[in-house]
């Protein structure tokens, strides 16, 4: 038996989110509520960084449109392989060799309807207590 420390657990608040836009500029007033994470502040009304990956709500459209991607890579990033998923499926992926700005419009993604999502990060797994 330990008295040390055990398992860490992270809770994480889940609010619902209703986004109210199809495509979300980064300077839109909605932005804000339509970013889950990942996605920093507003920088010169008019781009926001991100970290190694971001989530944004989308309304869905009534019909199946091409999902569009516009984003910039700066030259002091060391990441050149950018991903998009679609409700935890990929929809494009491309490795880029050169910093600049890009724009992305595959295929038409027909959206499923919407269902709810959570997620539960732990630090560590939980382990049962050693029984004497």
């Amino acid at each position: 038996m330990s008295a040390g420390l055990i398992d860490r657990v992270r809770a994480v608040e889940v609010a619902e989110r209703h986004p109210t836009l199809a495509y979300l500029p980064m300077n839109a007033p909605q932005a804000a509520d339509q970013i889950v994470n990942g996605i920093f502040s507003l920088e010169d009304n008019r781009f926001r960084w991100m970290s190694r990956s971001a989530v944004v709500a989308l309304k869905s459209p009534p019909a199946a449109l091409p999902l569009r991607a516009t984003f910039t890579i700066p030259p002091q990033a060391r990441a050149r392989r950018v991903t998009l998923l679609l409700d935890g499926r990929q929809v494009a992926s491309q490795t880029y060799q050169a910093p600049g700005t890009y724009t992305w419009n595959p295929r038409p993604c027909a959206r499923p309807a919407p269902r709810p999502w959570w997620r539960s990060p732990l630090t560590r797994r939980l382990r049962p207590a050693r029984q004497p």
